[in-house]
């Protein structure tokens, strides 16, 4: 929705499944890439980042990214779950990563927990909405950044860098 684009899925019995993807009409020409941009050296973390998403895959991936860049990671299921073991020691996280749709307690109220327990803890939202949508909930609230999935690991690097140098985006 937020790209204007769209999903139609139709079933018959019998007949099958059909899918059909809908996106907005381009409104110029195709872009061409200029070059490749050279390879940037690693930037290299260091810390506990706390990792609240629902989907095991994307818990799984972040920490493999996380850990390429030299930190440790606490994995949890939902939002009910990082309260709990931010709450456990706050102390031990440099960040935290936080999914804003999870089952039990979604990111904007964990968010809202997190604070409460340490108000100057950074957390960094991740979320398949645009940032326009995903963030709106917490314009003045201290969000420290915002990562939209699926992210790579030049966008996971730039949000880290910025967030712990403490500049935020």
């Amino acid at each position: 929705r937020g790209h204007r684009g769209a999903l139609k899925v139709s079933s018959e019995l019998g007949r099958g499944t059909t899918f059909k993807l809908l996106f907005p009409c381009a409104t110029g020409p195709a872009e061409t890439p200029a070059s490749v941009a050279p390879a940037r050296t690693l930037w290299r973390g260091q810390g506990v980042v706390l990792i609240a998403d629902d989907e095991e895959t994307i818990r799984s991936t972040a920490a493999r990214m996380l850990r390429a860049l030299g930190f440790d990671t606490a994995l949890v299921a939902n939002g009910r779950e990082a309260v709990d073991a931010f709450r456990e020691n706050p102390g031990a996280y440099a960040l935290v990563l936080l999914d804003l749709t999870m089952p039990h307690m979604d990111g904007e109220q964990a968010f809202t927990e997190l604070r409460r327990l340490q108000p100057d803890v950074r957390v960094v939202l991740m979320s398949g909405f645009n940032r326009q949508e995903a963030v709106a909930r917490f314009t003045g609230k201290g969000l420290a950044s915002f990562l939209q999935k699926p992210f790579s690991m030049e966008a996971l690097t730039e949000v880290m860098q910025s967030v712990l140098s403490g500049e935020g985006k």
